[in-house]
């Protein structure tokens, strides 16, 4: 099981999903959410050829596109974790899902809007005190967790009254 806490417009409110992490002889790595209270969805990712997707409930496969990776070291052991962009280049559209690869997502955001979910570590998880740091670590690396906002092509003069 893993709850995240999720903003939705004006709301917050915890979501849960059952939880499966599922590794193809191939290499591909699946993390598949299943939840009767809020959408379904399955992560997919090849990390060999950088081939990412998102399939959700009543939608297509949406390609992941790789926004960078970070490596984060807590207690001596380092943990890997992709950012991967949804609607990559899209206004109002384009959303960002950071993955570990040993406990699956941590966080989603939107990168327009005030909207995202994240990671509740379940006090049962004997990793518990490794997602909450590592997930600190994500959430703190302003570089990381921010995409940089493009300059403006259109510059603004005063008009000349002549």
């Amino acid at each position: 099981m893993k709850l995240f806490s999720t903003i939705d417009k004006d709301s917050a409110y915890f979501s849960s999903y059952q939880f499966s992490k599922k590794v193809s002889e191939t290499g591909v790595v699946n993390y598949a959410y299943s939840s009767s209270e809020a959408e379904s969805f399955i992560i997919s990712c090849d990390t060999t050829s950088k081939y990412f997707t998102l399939l959700s409930d009543g939608s297509d496969t949406i390609r992941l596109y790789n926004g960078g990776e970070r490596d984060y070291a807590i207690n001596g052991r380092v943990y890997g974790v992709l950012k991967l962009v949804a609607d990559k280049g899209v206004t109002d559209g384009e959303i960002s899902y950071f993955v570990s690869i040993d406990f699956g997502l941590l966080l989603m955001k939107s990168n327009t809007w005030c909207m995202g979910k994240v990671l509740n570590p379940e006090k049962e998880n004997t990793r518990r005190l490794q997602m909450t740091a590592l997930l600190y670590r994500v959430m703190t690396d302003e570089e990381f967790l921010n995409d940089a906002k493009p300059e403006s092509k259109i510059k603004f003069t005063s008009p000349k009254f002549e």
